[in-house]
């Protein structure tokens, strides 16, 4: 996104970018309990909207409209950071599966950079119009964010394998389970 950003903004594209980091940071201290509160499906539907907001803020061109959403984003991304985990916790059937869940989730949250780069490039190259190419990304985004609400909800804590010392919380379990 940052390549993305300054190279078709210049220095509003550098301070956006500034202000989704700054905005997450601030915000990263007050979403844990806004996400306990709306539970992480909510909160993941809730913080991935800023990001279709500024897909479509850049269709616009205007600086200030880019600059405004970006804070936007940043707030989404730490609501978003706090549910996923949450998330995927509760996801697991057990503890024993926990692992395999956040390789999975890390894996392709790693190779999006890669592959959404790679994208957005054959997109600008082929529609040659910075504008068309971030409603083609709104759009997508939108689709994106229709299918959170697909995301089933869930029951709660995971059950902790039965190889766990015993006594031990949900927490030092996954800790446990993690160093084994």
């Amino acid at each position: 996104a940052e390549n993305i950003m300054t190279s078709i903004w210049g220095a509003a594209g550098y301070w956006a970018m500034a202000v989704i980091y700054f905005s997450l940071g601030v915000s990263a201290m007050i979403a844990p309990p806004i996400s306990k509160k709306l539970g992480p499906r909510v909160s993941i539907i809730a913080g991935s909207l800023p990001y279709v907001l500024f897909c479509a803020a850049n269709i616009t061109g205007n600086s200030t409209l880019i600059i405004v959403s970006a804070g936007f984003v940043g707030v989404g991304a730490s609501l978003l950071w706090a549910a996923q985990g949450k998330y995927l916790v509760e996801s697991c059937p057990s503890v024993s599966h926990l692992g395999r869940f956040t390789g999975i989730f890390f894996m392709l949250y790693s190779t999006s950079n890669v592959v959404g780069n790679a994208i957005m490039t054959v997109i600008r190259g082929q529609l040659k119009n910075d504008q068309l190419s971030f409603i083609v990304l709104t759009g997508v985004g939108a689709f994106s964010w229709l299918l959170f609400f697909m995301l089933p909800r869930l029951r709660g804590a995971v059950t902790p394998v039965s190889s766990a010392p015993a006594g031990a919380t949900l927490n030092a379990g996954l800790l446990w389970c993690a160093s084994t």
